[in-house]
C-alpha cells in the first residue's frame, strides 16, 4: 500500500508543477511573445536527461562457461506490490531431474513512477526436481526523480523442473 500512495504523490506533485508550468508559460507569452516564451521552454526542456535503458545483467556471471549454450530456462513472476511485476529468468543445462543452472536475468515491469530497482546479486540452484531462487535487489524510492530512501529487498521462490 506504501508503494501505490508513493507512486499518487509522484503524480500529483507532477501535474502540480505541469499546472505551474502552464501559469508561468502564460505570464511570459503575455510578458515576451509566443516566440521566446517557446524557446524559453525548449531550453528548460533540454536539461532533463533520461537514462538509457541497458540489457539485464546476468546474476550468475561466474557460473557461465564461454561460449556455453544451455538447453533448458523457465520464467517466474513476482508481485513487488499493486504497480510492479518482477520477472526472474533463469537458464541452465538439464540432465534427466537435475539443472545446472548459468544464467539468471532480472526485469521489473509496471508503473515505475517513484520507484527504481536494481538486481544486486542473486543464486540458483536446482536438485530433486525443484529449482531454488533467490534474487536481491535495491529499490529506490524516488520524489521526482530524487533518490529519498534506498531499501534491500530480496525475493526468494521455487519453480519445477519440467
Amino acid at each position: 500500500m506504501g508503494a501505490l500512495a508513493w507512486t499518487g504523490l509522484n503524480v500529483v506533485l507532477f501535474l502540480l508543477i505541469g499546472y505551474a508550468w502552464i501559469k508561468v508559460f502564460q505570464l511570459l507569452r503575455r510578458q515576451v511573445g509566443i516566440g521566446l516564451s517557446l524557446l524559453f521552454l525548449l531550453s528548460l526542456v533540454s536539461f532533463r536527461g533520461r537514462e538509457e535503458s541497458k540489457p539485464a545483467e546476468n546474476l550468475l556471471k561466474s557460473a557461465k562457461p564461454a561460449g556455453q549454450v544451455g538447453n533448458w530456462s523457465t520464467m517466474q513472476h513476482v508481485g513487488l506490490n499493486p504497480n510492479n511485476r518482477l520477472s526472474v529468468l533463469i537458464e541452465g543445462n538439464r540432465d534427466g531431474d537435475n539443472v545446472k543452472p548459468y544464467g539468471l536475468y532480472t526485469t521489473v515491469s509496471g508503473v515505475m513512477l517513484g520507484h527504481d530497482w536494481r538486481p544486486l546479486r542473486g543464486m540458483a540452484n536446482g536438485q530433486n526436481g525443484q529449482l531454488a531462487y533467490s534474487v536481491t535487489v535495491l529499490h529506490d524510492w524516488k520524489l521526482l526523480g530524487i533518490n529519498v530512501y534506498t531499501t534491500a529487498e530480496e525475493y526468494e521462490g521455487q519453480a519445477p523442473i519440467e
